[in-house]
């Protein structure tokens, strides 16, 4: 079998084919004050037949440090400063409490140890603008 003949796009041998497909894991474009944010919504299961517990919420947290690393990478608007992350989890979208990217991780971890089904998690890149400090030299 020829190298380009392999369907190596949605399959990789060391990543378990939960979280492999692009259906599972969407992203879609939304216009927020005339500049696009990307945003990532998705209730995760944190139970699988087929994945121990601990891999599959290590899995969990791996798609979303993924997901904010290619967010940081994209370009930058004109006068934008940086990407800022909205962000929202819980065990449903309903009850989805407001926390900061840092603090993505260990919710997901506090939702894994209550013993709930499924976290849902959302994060909104948005443009941000630092707010003080010395202007940049040109």
């Amino acid at each position: 079998m020829l190298v380009s003949d392999r369907k190596t796009a949605d399959y990789s041998p060391l990543t378990p084919k939960l979280f492999t497909s692009r259906k599972n894991f969407p992203t879609r474009q939304i216009r927020r004050g005339g500049t696009q944010a990307a945003s990532m919504k998705k209730q995760f299961p944190l139970t699988s037949p087929d994945h121990q517990p601990a891999r599959v919420v290590e899995q969990i947290k791996s798609d979303v440090r993924k997901y904010v690393k290619r967010e940081r990478k994209k370009k930058l608007p004109e006068g934008v400063d940086f990407w800022d992350f909205n962000c929202r989890v819980g065990q449903a979208e309903a009850t989805a409490e407001k926390k900061h990217v840092e603090e993505i991780v260990k919710a997901i971890d506090e939702a894994a140890a209550s013993g709930s089904e499924a976290v849902f998690i959302e994060i909104l890149a948005t443009p941000g603008h630092r707010l003080g400090g010395k202007p940049k030299a040109e």
